[in-house]
C-alpha cells in the first residue's frame, strides 16, 4: 500500500492488483535467463536504447542507495496467454516483496497509465499523495500524448531517484505546466489588486493636499487580500523547488502589473478632468 487508513489501503490493494496482474501478463522472452532485467517492457514502450539507458541508471541508483526501483510495461489490449504462462515467478526474480522497492507500473491504454506499488520503507519518505501528485502530473493522457510512455516513466523514476536521494519529499518536485500557469494567474491577480488599491490614495488632479487621510493606508490594510494571492502565487514554487526562473517571473508580474494598474487607473478614474494647474 502507499500509505494508511481503510481508504489508502484500499488504493494499495488494488495498486498491488494491478502490479499482479502486470506480472501475470509478461512474456517469457522477458525474463530470459540472463542478468535480471530490471524493466519488463511486454508493452513495448521503449526503445532498445531508451530501455538499456533506463536499465542502467536503475542498476547505479539501487548500488548508490540500496532502493530498487523496478519498471512494469504491459498492454491490456494485447495479451497473449500462451506467452503468459511462463511470468509466474517474476516476484521470486525481483525479490519481491520488498520494503526498499518501488514499482512502477505503466498501463498502455488506460486514461491514466501510470501506477505505482512501493514498499514500506519507501512509504515512510514518500507518503501516498506523492504518488498520487506523479500519477495526476505525468500519467495523463496529454502528457503521454506530448512525452511519451518511455518519457513518461523517466520523468516518474527521475522523481522518485531525486526524492529519495535527498531523504524524502512530501510532494513531487518541480512544476507541471498546468501548476505554473495557476499560479502565475495569483500573481497577476494579486498584482491587479495592489495596483487597483492606490486609486484610492490618489486624490482628483486639482484636490491639493487631500490626500494625507485615512486612505494612503489602503494598500497596506488590504495586505491580507492581495498577499493572500500573491503567496499562491509562488509558495507552491518554493515548495517544490521550482525553477529560480519561473519564481521570478511571478514576482515580476505582480510588480509589472501593479505599476500598470497604479498608472492607468487615475486617468479611467478621472477622465473629465482637467490636470493643468
Amino acid at each position: 500500500g502507499l500509505g494508511k487508513g481503510g481508504g489508502v489501503k484500499g488504493a494499495g490493494l488494488a495498486a498491488a492488483a494491478v502490479c499482479a496482474s502486470a506480472l501475470l501478463c509478461l512474456s517469457p522472452m522477458e525474463i530470459s535467463a540472463g542478468p535480471t532485467p530490471l524493466i519488463l517492457d511486454d508493452a513495448r514502450s521503449f526503445s532498445t536504447v531508451a530501455r538499456e539507458k533506463l536499465d542502467s541508471n536503475l542498476q547505479d541508483f539501487e548500488t548508490e542507495t540500496g532502493y530498487k526501483v523496478r519498471v512494469i510495461t504491459r498492454d491490456g489490449r494485447r495479451q497473449d496467454k500462451a506467452e503468459a504462462m511462463g511470468a509466474r515467478n517474476i516476484k521470486a526474480l525481483w525479490g519481491l516483496p520488498d520494503p526498499k522497492a518501488v514499482v512502477v507500473i505503466v498501463q498502455a491504454g488506460n486514461g491514466n497509465v501510470l501506477g505505482f506499488n512501493s514498499g514500506d520503507e519507501v512509504n515512510k519518505l514518500l507518503p501516498s499523495r506523492f504518488f498520487e501528485e506523479l500519477k495526476g502530473r505525468l500519467g495523463n493522457v496529454y502528457t503521454v500524448a506530448e512525452d511519451g510512455e518511455a518519457g513518461v516513466v523517466q520523468e516518474a523514476v527521475s522523481a522518485i531517484e531525486v526524492c529519495l536521494r535527498k531523504g524524502g519529499c512530501q510532494v513531487v518536485p518541480g512544476v507541471g505546466k498546468d501548476q505554473y500557469y495557476a499560479t502565475l494567474t495569483c500573481s497577476s491577480f494579486a498584482g491587479v489588486i495592489f495596483g487597483t488599491t492606490f486609486l484610492f490614495t490618489t486624490p482628483p488632479p486639482k484636490a491639493k493636499g487631500k490626500s494625507g487621510n485615512v486612505w494612503k493606508f489602503y494598500p497596506l490594510l488590504t495586505m491580507p487580500l492581495w498577499g493572500t494571492f500573491l503567496l499562491l502565487g509562488v509558495n507552491p514554487l518554493f515548495q517544490r523547488a521550482a525553477d529560480p526562473t519561473l519564481i521570478a517571473q511571478n514576482f515580476g508580474a505582480f510588480f509589472a502589473i501593479a505599476v500598470v494598474v497604479k498608472l492607468v487607473g487615475p486617468l479611467v478614474r478621472y477622465p473629465n478632468l482637467d490636470r493643468e494647474e
